[in-house]
């Protein structure tokens, strides 16, 4: 058998540059999820797919005429709460006059106390509920949460969302 055939070449010196390959991946430095928060009618899709957007950019409207008439119906509960409580302040007012004079026995004046408290109590559970009915219409405009750059919308205009939980509606980077 012959030899293989072997090349050689005159040595050069240069300056060599060191490198080292890692694998990776990258990711935003923030991220957030868009959800619906409340259930109703997806009625617009307010970007462009990877677009910039700003926190408080309006990104989806949901439909609102459920969440419009129970923030009504909130507010006339507490105009409600309120006229009675008072007419029950005012009555406690004419008891304790009546029992002063022995008009009226303790128990009609502790009774206008309890109703009084009660009516109390009734203003506040309603601004409560206002103030629930208030935020519940503000989430159907789903807002950017952050700075950045937009995905994709995950549902299209048209599409119940929020019925079953929060839906994710597309993510901000």
């Amino acid at each position: 058998m012959q030899a293989p055939p072997v090349t050689v070449d005159k040595p050069i010196m240069r300056t060599i540059q060191n490198y080292t390959i890692f694998t990776g991946s990258s990711r935003a430095i923030e991220s957030a999820d868009v959800v619906a928060r409340v259930a109703g009618t997806l009625e617009s899709v307010n970007f462009e797919p990877s677009s910039e957007v700003k926190a408080g950019d309006v990104l989806f409207t949901i439909e609102d005429t459920k969440y419009r008439s129970l923030r009504d119906g909130a507010k006339a509960a507490l105009q409600s709460a309120e006229a009675d409580l008072l007419r029950a302040k005012a009555e406690l007012v004419r008891v304790e006059k009546a029992s002063k004079s022995k008009a009226v026995s303790e128990m009609d004046v502790d009774r206008s106390k309890a109703d009084r408290d009660m009516a109390e109590a009734a203003v506040l559970s309603a601004k409560a509920q206002l103030a629930e009915a208030e935020l519940n219409l503000s989430y159907t405009q789903v807002v950017a949460p952050i700075d950045g750059v937009v995905n994709r919308n995950q549902v299209d205009a048209g599409n119940l969302v929020g019925q079953d939980g929060p839906t994710l509606l597309t993510r901000v980077n």
